[in-house]
């Protein structure tokens, strides 16, 4: 009887324990392996011609890494027409790292946007207490196709970076809501999101919305948690005033002067229903989507349909208290970049969605989830695995700037930012005759003064110079203010050899100019003319100018060694020399005239 209590007590005890529930540190870690992968290829992709050149690897500040210097010019610029100081440390950190290997600034990228959506799912879980929906919400955020432009363009590092900081304040609320945290950690997570995105001075009111719910906060009185807020909203008010005055100051709004307020709040309504059009269907995106003339019947149906889905989520607000805070979510965090105060030629673009969707799939999930109880699961996760498919095919479009702007012009063909950008990087390739075709078409679709030379520049590099000139002089009587027809003609009559021409072409357009990097090339092209009279000295006077504008004009720099070897100054010829190669190693003519120099100077 013992030996059978003894073999029934130890057959207890092989009985297998009851499976526990993985640690939530263990689901976030695979839901950012999950997302990694997906956006993995975009290490091996190189940079885009749009923005990435003039903010990123043609900078002469981020080209330098981070050091003391370019630290300050971080924290102090706005030259691109927005103050993000933080994104700009990491840019330089990036330099630091990787230099100006393209992979290691997309693997910074990938890495912040996995690390937000596994913080997303804590945050969820910890807030909701329901783990699945936690992670398939998180999981259709930062899988979704919506999130390639934010991910894959190096110079949107602004929205994984400053989604990253937004989550963290999510998650600092989270513990300051269930008395485990402080409000100052709020605050300095959500300072750090304004500094590398001025987007997220929605946050306060998304607060507002998660006090409703899921935190359930709304019975410690409206005007509590209204009052617990005005830090935070006092730090959304001097973001928004520094982003304006950044914004004019850069010339940002500059675009605008073609699209009057009633077109751009007219698109308003569009813009939402067309973000929710391509949630529901992902597919084929441009990079720039131009302002469209919209019939008052597109315009009503897209209001009506915004404002029969915002009365329904507040009709249902107390049985389904998710929609309506996710779907608020959606609308609010798309209001900085929506159009009513508007910087750019776009009427819309996917990275503006970055911190909306957050909110929208928050509503779809719990939605879905009570309306088709545990049958939603495996519903959403099929989704998820179409989206990770989806958006790994896609991303390919993010290649090279050839196969960016070709696919976006298959989108939106009228964009003519996009044929001049191809066209200029065929050029800088060397591939004249499509540059030409393109800019060409550039110049038809959108005639401006930019459109207009640049068809000149590509006649020049093909050495067409009577064609350059004419195409210089229409553009000089269409916009006679202005200096860059004026720049184009100069370099058109230098080929020409009418070098006395070209010096005072060069100097209406000196008269023109508005910037110092402006100026530093037109006295650029003025000493060529000048070199070409005959006339050194005051060649060399216009190159040492133009250099002290702008030090990285580096062919006046070799222009400048050329002119005092010429006059027989070798010593100072090879300093020239010696710094045009410190910059421009690869040059062969100038390899050669330096160690001929050199020699020279050493059998004196």
């Amino acid at each position: 009887m013992a030996r059978r209590e003894r073999s029934h007590s130890q057959r207890e005890s092989a009985a297998p324990a009851a499976k526990r529930p993985r640690p939530s540190w263990q689901i976030a870690a695979a839901i950012a392996l999950a997302v990694f992968a997906v956006f993995a290829r975009t290490v091996t992709f190189g940079f885009v011609r749009l923005d990435e050149d003039v903010s990123l690897y043609l900078n002469p500040h981020i080209l330098q890494g981070l050091t003391p210097e370019t630290i300050l010019w971080a924290i102090r610029s706005t030259e691109t027409g927005y103050w993000y100081p933080l994104t700009r440390l990491s840019q330089l950190l990036d330099v630091s790292m990787f230099g100006m290997n393209a992979g290691g600034h997309h693997f910074t990228n990938v890495v912040q946007h996995s690390a937000t959506a596994a913080i997303l799912f804590l945050v969820f879980e910890r807030m909701t207490g329901d783990r699945w929906k936690s992670a398939l919400a998180a999981l259709l955020f930062a899988l979704h196709p919506l999130r390639i432009e934010s991910v894959a363009w190096v110079i949107e590092r602004k929205d994984t970076l400053s989604g990253l900081f937004w989550a963290l304040a999510l998650a600092a609320y989270a513990r300051y809501a269930a008395g485990r945290g402080s409000f100052g950690a709020v605050a300095a997570a959500f300072a750090a999101g304004l500094m590398s995105k001025p987007s997220v001075v929605t946050l306060p009111a998304i607060l507002l919305l998660l006090d409703a719910w899921p935190l359930r906060r709304l019975d410690l009185g409206i005007l509590r948690l209204l009052t617990e807020k005005i830090p935070l909203v006092a730090m959304s008010a001097v973001a928004t005033a520094i982003t304006i005055w950044t914004q004019h100051e850069g010339g940002a709004t500059t675009y605008l002067q073609g699209v009057d307020t009633a077109a751009r709040l007219a698109n308003i309504p569009v813009a939402y229903a067309l973000y929710l059009r391509d949630t529901v269907w992902p597919w084929r995106f441009s990079v720039l989507y131009p302002f469209e003339n919209w019939t008052t019947l597109q315009l009503a149906g897209a209001a009506a349909m915004v404002a029969a889905i915002s009365a329904i989520v507040l009709w249902r607000r107390h049985e389904a208290p998710f929609a309506a805070v996710g779907w608020f979510w959606f609308l609010i965090a798309l209001l900085p970049n929506i159009g009513i105060v508007q910087a750019g030629l776009q009427s819309r673009a996917d990275r503006f969605t970055y911190l909306g969707h957050m909110g929208l799939f928050v509503a779809v999930v719990w939605t879905l989830g009570a309306l088709l109880g545990d049958r939603m699961r495996p519903a959403v996760l099929a989704w998820c695995g179409v989206l990770a498919m989806l958006t790994a095919i896609q991303t390919g479009v993010w290649k090279n700037t050839f196969t960016l702007f070709e696919h976006s012009l298959t989108v939106t063909p009228g964009a003519t930012v996009l044929m001049t950008n191809l066209g200029l990087e065929y050029m800088d390739q060397g591939q004249l005759e499509k540059a030409h075709q393109w800019l060409t078409r550039a110049a038809a679709s959108g005639p401006d003064v930019n459109t207009r030379t640049n068809v000149a520049a590509v006649l020049l590099r093909m050495e067409k110079p009577e064609e350059a000139l004419a195409a210089a002089d229409e553009a000089a009587r269409r916009y006679p203010e202005a200096d860059l027809p004026q720049v184009m003609r100069a370099a058109a009559l230098l080929q020409l050899k009418r070098p006395q021409e070209s010096v005072e072409a060069a100097t209406r357009a000196l008269a023109a100019a508005r910037s110092d990097a402006s100026r530093a090339t037109h006295l650029h092209h003025r000493a060529m003319a000048l070199h070409q009279l005959g006339k050194l000295e005051e060649s060399e006077a216009d190159l040492r100018r133009a250099l002290a504008l702008d030090e990285t004009i580096h062919g006046a720099r070799r222009d400048l060694a050329n002119n005092l070897a010429i006059r027989k100054r070798y010593p100072e010829a090879l300093t020239e020399y010696g710094l045009y190669l410190n910059k421009v190693p690869d040059d062969p003519i100038a390899q050669k005239a330096a160690a001929e120099l050199r020699e020279y100077l050493r059998s004196r």
